[in-house]
């Protein structure tokens, strides 16, 4: 009901038909509130004031109490509540009524169109068309969308073509399946849907009486406030109510005299076409010359009003002409005032409203003025960076200025949002809010059950599992916090999970049933390998993997059961149920899942509400066919988010919203973003058997006419600054592209209309400066051009960062290199004392001090790497890519890489036989195909049989060498140094010889480790100690270099000599660089090349090549050194001290 009194007094308030008319909504709202002064009889009446947006209400709800010092017992209804709320005060309510409501007539028709696609079906002809487009795949979701865009029709035929639905239904008129479907539908709900029963309504309120019972639920007095359009049946309804309370109609307008009859420029066309085509001059047809941005961006408002005057309302004008002192203030003016592009009003206007003097031509911009700005940029993120600056440029220039009177609207706010907030959250100077939005407002519980609905008919891959699981409701639920939930992608990523619960799953999908990367293979050998001891064992062919520390054994559980969970809900989502089957399936699931949700929480009653939806319109509509999972994902997405989109509208920060028709709210400041030529006006694809595309008429509901009237009505709401913005450079090649059709209009209008300050001004091509120039903005790619920061520049930004980079851009454009930023550490010379003079080592110590072999090993192979570690502390972690679905097909060459390695070191562990050696390859086939490392099927078996192949010329090059091959022994070092003690163990020793072997081709690396080690076991003087053999590929082929021994005192030198090296290491980033190192000594020592030929050979392994990084790209080496060049004299100090020995000992190996 609208309102509960009784005995109602009909002379409360006056009764009639009253419009308000004003260019101004301020003074439209003004006159509203001194109507609202007079209050109506009942002190417990609202009043009721339909809007057609929450952000109207919002505003007009503001200005009501400021006026009124108060704003309460008022009520905001749409236009389509209002009228439903007034027909079941005044008419009987049978139940078949609501059964054409747009959402479940999509059920109803779904019902009954499957009948007609029967080809035996008496009226089958007429939906041969249907037939054919419901052949093939998804022919269920198919016809879901037809049913839908139809009930959409359905739903605007019963508004604009109320007449069509009654020659319809008296078989007057016959528009093929169309009618024979509304029929049915008409039929089955006793012929009362809306058009009927909106006739009903008119009649009633054209008949009823004081007497009558239902006379006193009448409301004394409505106001419709900002509405830019309407149907017809709508002012039918309010003028019938006229007749017994106040309609009050307070309706912006562009112009203050009649336009109804003002053709846009197609009508205009045709109108010369058509009397050229009988003779007629044009001047005879006395067309005039109107103002082109009303004629080609007014149709919705000229239809309307011209519409409205057959009601012959009483009209109150609330005109004021706009000041005309600034160039948006002109614009306005020339659409107030008619005037024309020459500068002239055209005639008739009222006395009150007459247009100033005629212009005696285009008036000169003012290069003050910037009222208004049209601004291009590089794409969005641009956008948002450069109305950023601008919005405090602003609030610097006008203090009075806060952000609650700036409005941000932009085409696609779902787009823009994220780039918004990136800008807007990134300092926080400006206070904003984003509204308009859907997906991310929706609330986390319905978002979990949408989520789940994905999963249907789906891989249950680990992507889409990581995803579920990192949901804030599914988080909560499974008691998963943000480390948990890291430690979990861990073991996904170590167990090699790809996708399928099964060895089942895969089945299903017509696969064969292997049970390889799925989640049950991948839990299997986290739960064995929590009961089995760490090491490469089988299990029933499930390799276990020691994954678990400590309390995470507790995790693997949880982790299981959420797993297990989750994929019950995906079977159970795969299954197609009816609309009822399907609310109680996601109750169920949402109290499976254990969903954090009190009784008050707003997603559990938004989630209730959507499922006795789905009961209700299943029960009403008597569908009950099966549906998928993906039609209902469509249907209650909308449902769960339409509460919340229109959330935090004008709250006193800068609000970013979307642009809506109707929505024509005046604020000091509107910015306009993304006004691009493919974003607006948006193009709303029409189908096919639309009729009344077929056959428009005038006032008929247009997407792309509506979105040119809300851009007039933006043009006309800005009081200040107008600011508008789009993507009008290509981001790869900075090549232009043309804005929105209305902004390409706006820019022809200024050109046409007015002038440049300087009337001879001219470009750089001696070409005249167009207008519209003078505000335009063309921004750079980048915030930090230099062009931001120059002293006067007609462009600004806030940004310190973009300063510093924009200033070091500067200088090195001016050719003065400013001073280099401080390194990313700082290195400090040792401190005097003992040292090495090779390397500039004088640390003075009190004793010997301890090195640990292996630390002396880490900072050979990577120095940087082990002075970040060591030193500051810093670790690099490498960033995982995105988690892949797909199951390995092939090896990729770090798998081989990593396959092969660890075969050759398992050959090579043992005392080798053929036997052994066949042994061990089939266990490790085995061991690698359970843990996930190989591909599928045969291609598993092949891809071993190569690397078998490849480890097998390796391990018989090493073989090949003379003595036999026990099992590899270590040796415990403890060494006394000049100042040092060296202790550790030196593993892989066969036959008195140290092995190295590598599945790779053999690096600098490699050597240096096996240099060391071979020092070692020379300086600890191990009887019979025969050398060091290095194994790996030379030149793609294997092969080995041999280390030859070395005499006590001469190892002792050179690990003196590393040794102090070492003591640098935790200190200061030391120049050693293995593979550079080795290119240098390579050259220097082993082919005696002069040092200047042999430094171009390191220098091209430092800074790599085509395809290929250099030593100098790697993190370590990059973050240390950064662009400076360390190839100077200390390196060659240190390759010469280190890596000369090495090259000597190489050298002799070869010899022998």
């Amino acid at each position: 009901m609208l309102i509960c009194h009784a005995d109602k007094d009909p002379n409360t308030l006056p009764a009639g038909f009253f419009v308000h008319t004003g260019n101004r909504t301020e003074r439209l709202a003004a006159a509203l509130c001194e109507e609202l002064e007079t209050p109506p009889l009942h002190p417990l009446s609202p009043e009721i004031i339909l809007v057609q947006s929450r952000g109207m209400e919002r505003w007009l709800s503001l200005r009501i109490a400021d006026h009124l010092g108060i704003a309460g017992n008022l009520r905001f209804p749409f236009p389509n509540t209002f009228v439903e709320e007034l027909a079941a005060d005044v008419l009987p309510a049978p139940e078949s009524a609501t059964l054409f409501e747009r959402r479940l007539l999509t059920w109803r028709i779904l019902k009954i169109l499957p009948e007609y696609l029967d080809p035996n079906h008496a009226e089958a002809a007429a939906f041969a068309d249907i037939r054919h487009y419901a052949r093939g795949g998804a022919g269920a979701k198919k016809l879901w969308q037809l049913a839908g865009r139809t009930a959409d029709l359905f739903d605007q035929y019963q508004v604009f073509r109320p007449q069509w639905i009654m020659d319809w239904e008296s078989d007057a008129r016959s528009d093929g399946w169309q009618s024979i479907l509304w029929k049915r539908l008409s039929r089955e709900a006793d012929g009362d849907h809306r058009t009927a029963r909106g006739r009903k309504l008119i009649k009633r309120l054209e008949t009823i009486v004081p007497d009558d019972p239902s006379f006193s639920r009448l409301p004394e007095r409505i106001s419709v406030f900002g509405i830019s359009t309407l149907p017809a049946f709508f002012l039918d309804l309010f003028h019938a109510l006229a007749r017994h309370a106040g309609v009050h109609l307070y309706l912006l307008n562009p112009r203050a005299d009649f336009w109804g009859d003002l053709p846009s420029r197609r009508e205009r066309r045709r109108l010369i076409r058509s009397a050229d085509a009988r003779g007629i001059p044009e001047k005879d047809l006395h067309l005039g010359r109107e103002n082109p941005l009303l004629t080609s961006l007014g149709m919705v408002g000229r239809d309307f009003f011209d519409m409205l005057l057959e009601y012959d309302p009483r009209e109150t004008a609330l005109f004021a002409p706009p000041d005309e002192s600034t160039l948006l203030g002109r614009i306005q003016s020339d659409i107030f005032h008619r005037r024309r592009v020459s500068g002239h009003s055209a005639p008739g206007l009222p006395d009150e409203t007459a247009a100033p003097a005629p212009r005696s031509g285009p008036v000169p911009t003012d290069p003050a003025d910037r009222s208004l700005r049209i601004v291009s940029c590089h794409g969005p993120m641009r956008e948002a960076e450069v109305l950023h600056d601008f919005l405090l440029s602003l609030f610097d220039e006008r203090p009075d200025l806060n952000p609650g009177d700036v409005l941000v609207m932009t085409p696609d706010i779902e787009s823009f949002a994220p780039y918004l907030q990136a800008v807007f959250d990134r300092d926080g100077r400006i206070p904003h809010t984003i509204t308009d939005r859907s997906a991310d407002i929706r609330p986390p519980l319905a978002d979990a059950l949408l989520r789940l609905l994905e999963l249907s008919g789906g891989r249950f891959g680990r992507a889409e599992v990581t995803d579920l699981l990192e949901l804030p409701a599914l988080a909560a639920a499974f008691d998963l916090g943000e480390e948990e939930l890291s430690t979990v992608r861990r073991w996904i990523t170590d167990t090699r999970i790809r996708w399928g619960m099964d060895a089942g799953d895969r089945l299903r999908m017509g696969l064969p049933p292997e049970s390889a990367h799925t989640w049950r293979a991948g839990l299997d050998r986290l739960l064995l390998g929590f009961a089995f001891p760490a090491g490469e064992v089988l299990f029933q062919e499930t390799a276990p993997l020691d994954a678990a520390e400590g309390m995470e054994a507790e995790l693997i559980g949880r982790f299981a059961d959420a797993v297990d969970r989750l994929h019950r809900c995906a079977a159970a989502v795969s299954t197609p149920r009816s609309l009822s089957a399907w609310a109680d399936l996601l109750e169920e699931m949402a109290d499976d899942l254990s969903c954090p949700a009190g009784p008050d929480d707003a997603g559990r009653e938004a989630l209730a509400g959507a499922l006795a939806r789905l009961r209700d319109w299943e029960d009403r509509s008597g569908f009950a066919a099966p549906l998928d999972a993906d039609i209902i994902h469509a249907v209650l997405s909308p449902l769960l988010s339409e509460d919340a989109v229109n959330a935090g509208f004008i709250t006193g920060r800068l609000t970013c919203c979307a642009m809506l028709p109707m929505r024509s709210i005046p604020f000091p400041v509107i910015c306009l973003l993304g006004m691009d030529g493919n974003a607006y006006p948006r193009r709303h694809a029409v189908p096919g058997f639309d009729l009344m595309a077929a056959r428009p008429r005038r006032g008929d509901r247009s997407r792309r006419n509506d979105d040119r009237y809300l851009f007039l009505e933006t043009l006309l709401s800005a009081r200040d600054r107008l600011y508008i913005s789009y993507t009008g450079q290509n981001i790869h090649d900075n090549s232009p592209i043309p804005p929105s059709v209305v902004v390409s209009e706006l820019m022809d209008y200024i050109d046409r209309t007015a002038a440049p300050p300087d009337e001879g001004q001219t470009d750089g091509r001696n070409a005249r400066v167009r207008p519209s120039e003078q505000i335009f903005v063309r921004h750079r790619l980048q915030g930090f051009h230099p062009a931001y920061f120059l002293p006067g520049g007609s462009l600004k930004s806030f940004r310190g960062d973009y300063f510093a980079a924009a200033r070091l851009l500067h200088e090195r454009q001016a050719g003065r290199m400013p001073d280099p930023p401080p390194p990313f550490v700082s290195s400090s010379p040792p401190a005097s004392g003992h040292g090495n003079p090779e390397t500039g080592d004088t640390t003075d110590t009190a004793g010997p001090r301890t090195i640990f072999l292996e630390d002396m090993e880490r900072f050979l192979r990577h120095p940087a790497r082990f002075f970040l570690e060591q030193g500051p502390g810093i670790r690099f972690e490498k960033p995982d890519g995105p988690p892949g679905d797909r199951e390995p097909f092939s090896l990729d060459p770090l798998d081989t890489w990593r396959l092969g390695d660890a075969l050759v070191r398992s050959l090579l562990a043992s005392d080798f036989t053929e036997e052994r050696a066949e042994a061990i390859q089939s266990f490790r086939f085995r061991y690698h195909r359970a843990a996930g490392d190989l591909p599928h099927g045969g291609a598993a078996r092949c891809e071993w049989d190569i690397l078998c192949g490849g480890a097998g010329e390796l391990v018989g090059t090493v073989l090949r060498e003379p003595g036999d091959f026990p099992p590899p022994v270590s040796a415990d070092i403890s060494l006394s140094l000049d100042g040092f003690h060296l202790q550790g163990t030196v593993s892989g020793i066969r036959n008195n010889r140290l092995v190295r072997c590598r599945f790779a081709t053999i690096k600098g690396k490699d050597l240096i480790s096996a240099w060391l080690g071979h020092l070692a076991l020379c300086a600890a003087a191990r009887p019979d100690y025969a050398g060091a053999l290095v194994a790996g590929k030379i030149s793609a082929r294997p092969g080995i270099k041999k280390l030859p021994p070395v005499p006590v005192n001469e190892a002792k030198s050179y690990l003196t000599t590393l040794a102090a090296l070492f003591e640098q290491g935790p200190r200061r980033p030391v120049p050693l660089f293995p593979e550079t190192c080795l290119a240098y000594a390579e050259a220097r020592f082993l082919k005696e090349k002069p040092a200047s030929e042999a430094l171009p050979a390191a220098r091209s392994v430092w800074d790599g090549g085509w395809k290929k990084d250099g030593e100098s790209a790697e993190v370590h080496n990059f973050r240390c050194f950064g662009e400076s060049d360390p190839l100077g004299d200390e390196f060659l100090a240190l390759c010469e001290a280190v890596y000369r020995p090495l090259c000597q000992c190489l050298t002799a190996g070869e010899a022998s």
